[in-house]
């Protein structure tokens, strides 16, 4: 499962900066490709010569012993320098852009100084006096490690030279051997970490070994076929140039493949597949987290209604005292019309004393006779 996952919630950045591939020195991957071709060589090589020594060869178990060994350098070294340990594997890393060409001739060489160092321990730890026990040689003894074709091959041996596999049919099978071999590895290392590469690569070699062994004794790695020749007798020497012209062509072929399809996929818009992945490249709840930085009330049609509504209620009031102010005014306008008629009836009455009632008043008021001032003043 992705770091992204919305179930494992977002990365942190110390996980991001651990999921980075560490770039290593290249004396440091020179070393680890030294020390995953040496593995291979000490285990497998050293199955076949010791088997061979001991009791009769069993193909399974020798192949067996290839793939154990080979599974456990790629799952050791593969971080670090892609846990190749067979110089077909790097050409074709090389032509993929896995590995820089610079770097090539130092990946073939560690794996050339790691190959002949387990050869050598193997030959030089055989017991003394065991070849001439059984009546041969320590070369020939290591000669039934080597890869071989023609009269020198195991179906020759076995047939008494009669039957063997032609140069050409050896080249094209180690070729494809090579090749399978090739893009097992380049492809499970690059794509993942976990078990599943390293378990599948072994896995891949032993497969290939049991096809290989009854046609030239099984190579696809030409840094394996080296350390076995080199400690050899002198014939299986000059058969060496096929074991790595073979495995180079497989490697070769398994790259320009890989860059073929790889650059026909992104062009192509029917198989064309958006490289971004949203639960691995984005978060996406980076920059909307609801729950966290707004109030799940105020979103943006809230906002807009409230702000409506407090721009709708000034208007509102100033309507309401608006209509009291008219009503105030409706009230006073009233009573001054009340206040006029009324000063309109006073006017009116008082014309009409003046000309009858309030002579005859004055005309009575003159008749009565006049009081005496103590009278007046009497309560």
């Amino acid at each position: 499962m992705s770091a992204h996952s919305p179930t494992t919630g977002p990365a942190t950045a110390a996980d991001a900066v651990a999921d980075e591939p560490r770039e290593f020195s290249l004396p440091v991957r020179m070393t680890a490709e030294a020390a995953g071709t040496f593995i291979l060589v000490l285990i497998g090589v050293g199955a076949l010569l010791y088997s061979g020594m001991l009791r009769e060869a069993d193909p399974l178990i020798n192949a067996l012993s290839f793939g154990v060994a080979f599974a456990a350098a790629v799952g050791l070294f593969a971080r670090v320098s892609g846990g190749h340990s067979n110089p077909a594997i790097s050409l074709g890393a090389a032509l993929t852009g896995q590995l820089r060409w610079a770097d090539l001739p130092a990946y073939w060489l560690g794996q050339l100084l790691g190959a002949l160092a387990a050869a050598a321990v193997l030959y030089l730890t055989i017991p003394s006096g065991l070849s001439a026990q059984l009546q041969t040689s320590d070369q020939a003894m290591f000669g039934q490690t080597a890869n071989t074709f023609g009269d020198l091959s195991y179906l020759a041996q076995v047939t008494g030279g009669q039957m063997f596999f032609s140069v050409g049919g050896v080249l094209a099978l180690e070729a494809l051997g090579a090749a399978v071999l090739t893009a097992v590895v380049l492809v499970t290392t690059s794509r993942s970490r976990a078990l599943a590469g390293p378990v599948l690569a072994g896995l891949t070699l032993t497969g290939l070994l049991l096809l290989l062994e009854p046609v030239s004794g099984g190579s696809v790695n030409p840094a394996r076929s080296t350390a076995s020749a080199i400690f050899a007798e002198p014939a299986v020497l000059g058969q060496l140039w096929l074991f790595w012209l073979a495995p180079l062509i497989g490697g070769a072929v398994t790259g320009l493949a890989y860059l073929i399809f790889s650059s026909s996929g992104s062009r192509s818009p029917a198989t064309a597949v958006d490289a971004t992945d949203p639960w691995e490249d984005e978060e996406p709840w980076e920059d909307e987290k609801p729950w966290e930085d707004e109030d799940p009330l105020e979103t943006d049609g809230l906002v807009e209604d409230e702000a409506s509504v407090e721009a709708d209620a000034p208007l509102e009031g100033e309507g309401s005292v608006e209509g009291e102010g008219s009503v105030e005014q409706d009230d006073e306008a009233a009573r001054e019309l009340d206040d006029d008629s009324l000063a309109h009836d006073d006017e009116a009455s008082g014309g009409q004393d003046d000309e009858g009632p309030a002579d005859a008043t004055d005309s009575a008021a003159s008749d009565i006779p006049p009081a005496d001032e103590d009278e007046r003043d009497r309560p």
